[in-house]
């Protein structure tokens, strides 16, 4: 059975008060849209360093390596992956996973671009 995470416990659990992560975070909804964004702004970071890693950058090298990217980044962070696309019916409402969103997509599109 999984666990349910709630702010208070993991307060605890990284030795922070209850305050200070409701300081930084409302609710727990909130935490998890900033990790979502987070996980974005990571698997964007890994799409570009599979780009720069080419010797020879083709466009369909560039597209296969980006496509490669996106499958070991998924595979590496399974539960992060879930919880960034689980989120997309908030894309919309919360600006900073809109932009982490759209900024690791835009990798993707510049490919298909080219």
């Amino acid at each position: 059975m999984p666990t349910i995470l709630s702010l208070r416990a993991l307060a605890g659990e990284i030795g922070v008060t209850v305050n200070a992560a409701y300081r930084h975070f409302p609710s727990k909804s909130a935490l998890m849209l900033e990790l979502a964004a987070v996980g974005f702004d990571e698997m964007k970071g890994c799409l570009l360093e599979a780009c720069a890693n080419l010797d020879c950058p083709t466009p369909w090298g560039k597209l296969y390596a980006v496509g490669e990217a996106y499958v070991q980044f998924a595979q590496m962070q399974p539960a992060l992956f879930r919880l960034m696309f689980d989120r997309r019916g908030e894309f919309n409402h919360d600006n900073r996973l809109h932009q982490a969103s759209i900024a690791s997509f835009d990798v993707l599109v510049e490919c298909m671009a080219d």
